[in-house]
């Protein structure tokens, strides 16, 4: 409890990290929670099979042992930029997230949903912009997809993207496309630039 980055204004109130873990019947489980936060919650839970060895002593993750796990949140964006330990950036918007975790140590299956609306981010060093972000990433277990991925510069420019990755063979692989129309990647005191990619 009471952590603060240096630098977080004084009327903030600090955050605090809730947490219990648990290691019974060679599984070990953690339950975690963000406290005090306004406007951001987030829960997490794993479940992992973890054996203890005798020769050599140690710990071991079996592969074929079953694993569980799950993250649940929302989060305005601009709450969280005030407790970050930089003043160039700023945020807006909310992301909510449920993601999900079973199958094995040796397969895991990931899935869930996290989207991202109404955002904007702005780094006051470059200028960059990227105004009206939208995106949402999907999975199933097997596979996750980029959904709606665009966003404006505020100027007259944009980018948007899309893209997917999957489990292929003992590991994972994908592809993606960013598209950017005339995009402000530059604009500052150095000058203006915009790109086309």
């Amino acid at each position: 409890s009471g952590i603060r980055w240096r630098g977080t204004p004084r009327n903030l109130p600090p955050l605090a990290i809730v947490a219990d873990g648990r290691w019974q019947d060679g599984r070990a489980s953690l339950t975690a929670a963000l406290r005090d936060v306004p406007d951001a919650a987030l829960t997490v839970e794993a479940s992992v099979p973890l054996v203890l060895a005798a020769r050599p002593a140690g710990f071991s993750l079996p592969p074929d042992g079953a694993i569980s796990g799950r993250a649940d949140g929302n989060v305005d964006l601009a709450r969280i930029r005030t407790y970050l330990p930089t003043e160039t950036l700023t945020m807006a918007g909310r992301l909510d997230a449920a993601l999900r975790l079973d199958g094995t140590v040796a397969a895991p299956r990931p899935g869930g949903r996290a989207s991202l609306t109404g955002a904007r981010i702005e780094d006051g060093t470059t200028g960059i912009v990227l105004a009206d972000l939208r995106a949402a990433v999907v999975g199933d277990g097997s596979r996750f997809q980029l959904e709606n991925l665009s966003a404006t510069d505020g100027a007259g420019g944009g980018v948007r993207g899309s893209g997917f990755a999957e489990r292929r063979g003992d590991g994972w692989g994908g592809e993606a496309t960013v598209t950017a129309e005339r995009f402000r990647v530059l604009a500052n005191d150095l000058g203006r630039a915009v790109a086309t990619a």
